[in-house]
């Protein structure tokens, strides 16, 4: 009985500390949301431009970029 309490205990400890050690981000697709609902204030004129939370908008049909080669 006294190794199932501790290993309760132990599995309760790690699954607190987890989040926390792992740079406490968060849910990027939350993330990802908050900044698309930022940006659509922003599009609206509703929020301030500066930061510009839009991403730069890609034309249709870009060109793919140039072959790297090496410099001589």
């Amino acid at each position: 009985m006294r190794n199932f309490s501790l290993l309760t205990i132990a599995m309760l400890a790690l699954s607190g500390v987890a989040p926390a050690h792992a740079g406490g981000m968060g849910d990027p697709s939350v993330i990802l949301k908050e900044k698309n609902a930022i940006c659509d204030a922003q599009r609206r004129g509703e929020a301030p431009r500066n930061p510009d939370m839009c991403l730069p908008e890609l034309p249709v049909d870009s060109p793919p970029p140039p072959p790297r080669g090496k410099v001589r």
